[in-house]
């Protein structure tokens, strides 16, 4: 523990600690020349930098308690969570919204304080190291009571500049079952939700059925079966009038396959419509796709080719393929500015020195043309994000009036599969503001029935709210859950 001293006491013959330096009570008490004592350690001023020629000394429990104190310690502004890990305390300070051994301590009140509310924010002050700790007789036990932080005083304040504020609320249980790479999409009134893995614990089930939910009655109603067979990681998108779905992998003999055809769901009419499979090699790998006005648009995995639906006709045409070697890439990044298709190829022929190349598509024209170098690791790439004004890669933006990538500080992954709201990317817990271009935290979302985080579900901006459903909770074999919360922003 870091303590205080608050009276003169010497640890070598040579210098003395003066009142108000600090110490640090390294162990204790040990039976020491035949009496309890701490080793405690002394690197002179502290608050001037660790002197490198500490000293070390034996100090007996009765002087030990008449000449130190716990250090006071003021935190802010700090937040409040209930987090159980182990035999530590279940709740928890964290300076940004999050709780984790890297940016959070485990708390406990002194007793001449009441209890302080969960997901307030406050400035504090304690120390370490409580005086319950010394009677416990596990080792380990009385380590992990040291850690615990001791609050003596709190009073609320806002919370910092760099936290997104707002609240959390549960939302009506689904009538679907739990899963993972669902497609999804806001009409304006609803979220829709088709397919995806409902893996049980054991098996992969990509199951062909969905719901639509409504956030403001906050109810739930099942979708007619769908022309096409479940998949899982579909692209989906809201046309206007229509719920599209495309693409994705079907399960066949027991292993993935790139699916080619897609539907259309029309939520007035509640009904379905098939989309033709598209003129691609379903052998080229994971397809990609961007909607852009009144077109769907496809590439095979290698970008070697590539097809544009017409909605208004119902047919597919052949496009162009980029004029740049895709080579052996991760999936691309596609940004419709709503003049060019910006795509980003991420070759992979060295895990360390690839880089990444740019290209756009006119579809009026069907013509390419090469982009600067984003100056993009293919490792460190992701999706693509049009703010409106720029497509966001990574910690990097592009203007197309420019005709120039610029470095971003800290994007905190925007471009890497956020959900856009129209100033923030979402990619829980964190959010992207790109009025301010800083990486703001959220609040936690409530804990899940079954305990875990959420990974690979739903997540949609329906204007005022997030909504995120079902998905992983982070364990190996583990049912998908069928939960969901709904986060609206403050400001």
């Amino acid at each position: 523990m870091v303590a205080e001293a608050i009276r003169p006491f010497s640890l070598v013959s040579s210098r003395s600690v003066l009142v108000g330096q600090r110490v640090f009570v390294v162990d204790g008490p040990t039976p020491r020349d035949g009496k309890p004592s701490f080793l405690v350690q002394h690197y002179g001023d502290l608050d001037h930098g660790l002197n490198p020629n500490s000293d070390f000394g034996w100090l007996g429990v009765d002087d030990a308690v008449a000449s130190l104190r716990p250090r006071q310690i003021a935190l802010g502004p700090v937040t409040t969570r209930d987090y159980l890990v182990g035999a530590s305390s279940p709740t928890w300070l964290s300076g940004d919204g999050k709780v984790d051994f890297p940016t959070a301590i485990p708390y406990v009140i002194s007793a001449s304080m009441s209890s302080l509310e969960q997901n307030r924010w406050y400035n504090v002050d304690g120390h370490f190291d409580d005086a319950v700790c010394e009677g416990e007789s596990d080792p380990v036990a009385g380590a992990r009571c040291r850690q615990q932080f001791v609050l003596t005083s709190a009073i609320t304040t806002e919370p910092p500049a760099t936290f997104l504020d707002g609240t959390w609320r549960r939302i009506a249980e689904s009538p679907l079952a739990g899963r993972t790479g669902a497609a999804s999409a806001w009409t304006g009134r609803e979220v829709l939700i088709w397919g995806g893995d409902a893996f049980d614990g054991s098996t992969d089930q990509y199951i062909p059925d969905g719901a639509r939910y409504d956030p403001v009655a906050d109810r739930w109603r099942r979708l007619p079966v769908a022309p096409i067979k479940g998949r899982v990681g579909a692209f989906g998108v809201w046309t206007g009038s229509r719920f599209l779905i495309w693409g994705g992998d079907e399960l066949r003999g027991g292993r993935e396959v790139p699916a080619l055809d897609g539907a259309l769901f029309d939520p007035a009419a509640n009904r379905w419509e098939l989309i033709p499979g598209a003129p691609l090699d379903a052998g080229e790998g994971a397809t990609t796709a961007s909607w852009i006005d009144t077109k769907l648009v496809v590439f095979s995995g290698r970008l070697r080719a590539g097809a544009a639906f017409d909605l208004s006709t119902g047919r597919w045409r052949p496009i162009s393929p980029p004029p740049l070697d895709p080579g052996d890439t991760n999936g691309p990044a596609l940004a419709w500015t709503g003049t060019e298709l910006v795509v980003l190829g991420y070759p992979v022929d060295n895990v360390d020195t690839s880089m990444a190349w740019a290209a756009a598509w006119n579809p009026e024209t069907d013509r390419w043309r090469p982009l600067p170098d984003p100056g993009v690791r293919s490792m460190d790439g992701g999706s693509a994000l049009w703010t409106g004004r720029e497509v966001v890669v990574s910690n990097r933006a592009f203007d197309p009036a420019t005709e120039r990538w610029r470095a971003i500080d800290n994007a905190c992954g925007a471009g890497a599969g956020g959900v856009w709201t129209g100033r923030y990317s979402i990619r829980y817990p964190t959010a992207f503001d790109t009025a301010t271009e800083t990486c703001r935290t959220m609040p936690l979302e409530p804990e899940r029935p079954g305990g875990g985080y959420r990974e690979f579900g739903v997540d949609v901006w329906t204007g005022t709210e997030l909504i995120r459903w079902s998905g992983g909770n982070g364990g190996d074999g583990a049912p998908r859950e069928s939960d969901g919360v709904a986060f609206r922003p403050e400001g």
